[in-house]
């Protein structure tokens, strides 16, 4: 099976980010940055159509006709933000092929993954509207200073601004403030923020968009174009979920009225006590008495109360009317 190629190339636009910062980076190594031979991305790429890296031929080579797509403004990656922070030039362009706002570099790749190339993803071109480019910026020397100090929580919340405070030399202007972050595994460009208060304590509200641990970068312009930067670090929570909200609970059902209470009727005489020995002793009786003498049981069993000062006797142990006993159980009628 032939080889399937696709490529997808950029030019840089005038105001590209990526290039001001290595132009810059390249001016600082000479002793007169502003002469004339210091050399930039252009002139080092002879001035060919590039990405602020590599020129259009080297991006496509072996490619041709529908086997490949430039976009414009786009440069070849986004400038590092603790670099981008530095630079103080106007309408600076940080888009590239790996962070572009239109998502046309990604879907176009889409499109020739899923369909293997298919012409008819060029068709995509239609749909990508690059933004207006601004005026090229020139490179312009950065000039640091130390001449900030930030304090803030270390612990926000996702999309919740939190306060920091901010602290210059009284002596001098309120410097021009923007804000970067950056987390594991995205970034936000620079913006800018407002602050309130004297020079001695600014303050600015910023909004955390990353999760986890992220590096807050403040930058500082100030007037005669000194350039100071510092570093806020905190980790930053998602918001708390809200609870979920409690079912009223079931009306209890009304407890069903109780009648009234049945009369209670006299109570019946007690049955009469069962005794041993012959029926006509035992029905009559009324009352009986229990107890043991050694390892014998005596049941004393009367058939009327007894008298005033009456001294009751158990009968002789182990006979009953005369007639011995076999067992351990002695009875007597009274």
């Amino acid at each position: 099976m032939p080889s399937l190629r696709r490529a997808i190339s950029s030019t840089k636009p005038g105001n590209s980010a990526l290039a001001l910062g290595l132009d810059t980076l390249i001016a600082a190594l000479y002793r007169n940055p502003d002469s004339n031979n210091v050399p930039t991305v252009d002139s080092i790429l002879q001035d060919e159509p590039n990405d602020a890296i590599v020129t259009i031929d080297s991006q496509t080579k072996g490619a041709q006709g529908n086997q490949l797509y430039t976009f414009a403004k786009l440069s070849h990656t986004s400038l590092v933000s603790s670099i981008l922070t530095w630079l103080t030039g106007d309408n600076i362009n940080d888009n590239s092929v790996t962070d572009d706002p239109s998502h046309g570099v990604d879907k176009l790749a889409a499109c020739w993954i899923e369909t293997t190339g298919s012409d008819s993803c060029l068709g995509l071109r239609a749909l990508i509207a690059p933004d207006a480019e601004a005026a090229p910026t020139s490179p312009r020397l950065l000039k640091p200073v130390d001449r900030l100090a930030v304090r803030g929580p270390t612990r926000v919340t996702l999309g919740m601004p939190f306060e920091a405070t901010i602290r210059v030399p009284p002596s001098f202007l309120r410097p021009q403030l923007a804000v970067y972050q950056l987390g594991e595994t995205a970034r936000v460009k620079p913006e800018e923020v407002t602050a309130t208060g004297a020079n001695a304590n600014l303050h600015v509200h910023i909004t955390p968009k990353l999760l986890g641990p992220v590096s807050f970068g403040v930058r500082a312009v100030f007037a005669d174009g000194g350039v100071s930067v510092r570093t806020l670090h905190a980790f930053v929570a998602p918001p708390a979920a809200p609870l979920a909200p409690v079912a009223p609970l079931a009306p209890v059902a009304p407890l069903a009225p109780v009648g009234p209470l049945a009369p209670v009727g006299p109570v019946g005489p007690a049955a009469p006590a069962a005794t041993a020995g012959p029926s006509a002793s035992t029905s009559e009786a009324s009352a009986a008495t229990i107890s043991t003498r050694g390892d014998r049981v005596i049941i004393l069993i009367r058939k009327s109360p007894p008298k005033a000062g009456e001294l009751l006797r158990p009968a002789p142990m182990g006979r009953h009317h005369g007639a011995p006993l076999r067992g351990r159980l002695a009875t007597r009628s009274a």
